[in-house]
């Protein structure tokens, strides 16, 4: 959660507490902007971040009311808090398609099922505001672009620009 790079990469197996650790690091990243993004490939697969960020939001007492929380049951889910701070769920279909906002954070939800695509899409919308990425997921029924990331950032010397954490 201290990490000081742009981009992380988070492994781990299922039930492992990946969707938990991408919650809290947004957490502790909202002093450092704005608009914050959790892109997953549909939207219920990035309803788990969601929901664990609403959750430690509500305990802290950074939303208004339950009228600043929109959670339908399919489709989009966002929060403005009191501060200002608004959070919403993307699909990767979406991320390919938006050109007018650039967000200060992204998490990336279940990255291994996204596309290759989706991936540098999320990139390229952070590049504005130098914002963050923070992909979580498991090797298991990946697209191949997730482990060899994996390998490839583990294999280089230490970097500001990425870390990687399993």
């Amino acid at each position: 959660l201290n990490s000081k790079q742009r981009k992380v990469l988070l492994a781990g197996g299922e039930r492992a507490g990946k969707s938990f650790t991408s919650g809290l690091y947004l957490i502790t990243r909202l002093p450092g902007g704005r608009l914050f993004w959790i892109v997953g490939p549909d939207y219920e697969l990035a309803r788990a971040e969601f929901d664990y960020v609403i959750d430690m939001l509500s305990r802290l007492g950074a939303i208004n009311v339950q009228r600043d929380i929109s959670r339908p049951k399919i489709g989009k889910c966002s929060v403005i808090l009191k501060s200002g701070h608004f959070i919403e769920t993307k699909t990767a279909d979406e991320v390919m398609k938006l050109a007018a906002k650039a967000p200060d954070g992204i998490i990336m939800a279940e990255a291994a099922q996204h596309s290759f695509m989706s991936y540098l899409k999320c990139v390229g919308r952070l590049s504005e505001r130098r914002g963050w990425l923070f992909m979580s997921g498991t090797f298991e029924g990946s697209e191949g672009w997730f482990p060899e990331l994996f390998n490839e950032w583990t294999s280089e010397s230490p970097s500001e620009e990425f870390a990687v954490f399993s």
